[in-house]
């Protein structure tokens, strides 16, 4: 039987603020914005171009999740966003809105290209 993520989820503060760092800030592609009622929306994001898994921006409502937001993983690198021009994704992301660094690169260029992979952090 074969399996695939289809998509994970992430907490965020603010669906809209989300948006924003997502689309406008690393390019990815709205996949879906529902209003499911009771101030709660099914959205989803996904990098250009891609058909693997789209992430789920879920808003943080209990103190637990809220402490969740920007540290899903503990302070590990969380995403790794693989790229067919690493040095024009780089010039883009290597600083959020907030002035805050957003990119951690991992080092390792990919063998016969200018491939790279990322791991994207945001807090």
């Amino acid at each position: 039987m074969a399996q695939r993520i289809a998509q994970f989820a992430i907490t965020v503060r603010d669906y809209d603020e989300a948006l924003t760092f997502y689309v406008e800030k690393l390019g990815f592609d709205r996949l879906e914005d529902t209003d499911l009622g009771g101030d709660k929306r099914w959205v989803r994001v996904r990098p250009p171009g891609s058909t693997g898994a789209g992430i789920l921006l879920a808003r943080a409502v209990s103190d637990r999740q809220k402490a969740s937001v920007g540290n899903q993983t503990g302070g590990r690198a969380f995403v790794f966003l693989e790229t067919d021009d690493f040095w024009r994704d780089y010039k883009r992301l290597v600083v959020c809105p907030c002035g805050r660094p957003s990119l951690v690169i991992s080092g390792d260029r990919k063998m016969g290209g200018n491939s790279k992979t990322c791991g994207l952090r945001h807090s």
